[in-house]
């Protein structure tokens, strides 16, 4: 019941734009779809987590509470590398498309304007990372733990953006003021924990290098803790002889500059423990174990009041589809997100008409934050005037032991038509 409870919360609360292209109908039929609005709307939004090992069962459990058992911690080990990835993002999008206009004397140049909220985090770390957590380093006696490196990192922020867009083939390119509601950035390049024997008289030592960012957290609610700005664009480019198009697609390529308050730690330093020997529990309360400030004792090193320039979390998306015939399509695509986490995303999908206004879309997928997946997506043109997209890359993460989840829904309309003229 958890685990269908945390994909109802994905569904409906964690939504951003549809697979992060313009849809495959658009580009097939849309000159004819939207060619008496005047004005068209889109909402889209799509949410999705995975992981090459972590499943559904733990994030349940990591969310909404519970007790992850050995028999799950053990399958989760056997499945791991010794460098593992976890990743999702989440959100809301709207857009407004003028097609009545006409900018810089072309006809077939239009305005748009375009909102959105966004979050999304990753983190890569290692299998050494997972077995400390999980299992203790009772078992690691005499041994060193490799436990990084470690990256992780957390964005949220808000945009509101002017551009155009071709009304023939639907490239855009849009310039957007960005809105930094939260962060936190993880970066320890080098972590390792020696456990002695427990008869020895070595220390434990604790090896570590490495930086943290957090935004101000001074500021809470909807208070804003930097700006910035970002470009998201679409080049579509038409096949000879109307057999289909090549895409090319960048979203939220840009930065931003998070406030003064912005912290920032330092790590840097190998901690060294020797234990407590404890020969009379009498004298409990009057034990000193020996650990002074935390923050000076574990070398940490803190300062704020300069800003800090941060990346937004970007991706570059290519595609290629190439009809059949005018009734089916194979469409290919690759996504890159730069950043340590993440893998190339691969998808390859067939698209049908099964019926003049209805298309449905197989895929095979593999990448990104997870491993291979099964998607499938319906795209309906609903009385000529409303379009519905929905589906899934991932369509058996509604299981526990699935490693991600996955959703994506987008619903456009045209607002207005276009005045016609008189004979």
């Amino acid at each position: 019941m958890k685990i269908v409870f945390v994909n109802i919360i994905f569904v409906f609360l964690m939504l951003d734009s549809a697979f992060a292209q313009v849809p495959t109908w658009w580009l097939l039929r849309g000159d004819r779809m939207w060619k008496e609005a005047a004005l068209v709307g889109n909402v889209s939004g799509q949410a999705n987590w995975g992981s090459n090992a972590l499943n559904n069962e733990w994030l349940s459990d990591m969310t909404i509470g519970g007790r992850i058992t050995d028999e799950e911690k053990l399958r989760m080990r056997q499945s791991m590398i010794s460098q593992n990835r976890v990743g999702g993002m989440s959100g809301l999008n709207g857009e407004l498309y003028n097609f009545s206009d006409s900018i810089f004397g072309a006809k077939h140049i239009g305005l748009m304007v375009g909102v959105e909220d966004k979050r999304h985090f990753h983190m890569n770390f290692s299998r050494d990372m997972f077995d400390l957590i999980y299992f203790g380093n009772y078992n690691r006696q005499g041994d060193t733990m490799s436990l990084g490196p470690l990256n992780a990192e957390y964005q949220w922020y808000q945009k509101i953006g002017f551009g155009f867009f071709d009304k023939r083939t639907f490239s855009s390119i849009k310039l957007s003021i960005v809105n930094g509601r939260d962060m936190q950035a993880l970066d320890l390049r080098r972590v390792s924990l020696y456990t002695p024997y427990a008869n020895s008289d070595d220390d434990m030592s604790l090896r570590y290098q490495g930086d943290f960012w957090r935004a101000d957290t001074s500021r809470a609610g909807n208070s804003s803790k930097g700006v910035g700005v970002c470009v998201d664009a679409d080049f579509n480019i038409p096949l000879k002889n109307d057999r289909g198009f090549i895409s090319v697609s960048l979203r939220d390529v840009g930065w931003v500059k998070w406030n003064e308050q912005t912290e920032y730690f330092r790590f840097d330093t190998t901690f060294t423990w020797s234990g407590v020997s404890i020969n009379d529990l009498a004298g409990i309360d009057s034990l000193n174990f020996g650990i002074p400030n935390w923050q000076d004792t574990l070398g940490i090193q803190s300062s704020s009041g300069e800003g800090q320039w941060r990346a937004l979390p970007s991706t570059i998306m290519i595609r290629t589809l190439r009809k059949n015939n005018e009734r089916s399509s194979i469409e290919a695509t690759v996504l890159l997100q730069p950043n340590l986490s993440s893998i190339p995303f691969v998808s390859l999908g067939w698209n049908q008409f099964v019926a003049s206004n209805m298309m449905l879309s197989e895929r095979i997928t593999y990448g990104g934050y997870r491993g291979f997946g099964v998607g499938a997506e319906l795209q309906w043109l609903i009385a000529e005037s409303t379009f519905l997209r929905i589906g899934s890359n991932h369509l058996f993460g509604f299981r526990n032991r699935a490693t991600g989840a996955d959703v994506f829904i987008g619903l456009s309309a045209q607002l207005t038509s276009k005045k016609r003229t008189r004979p």
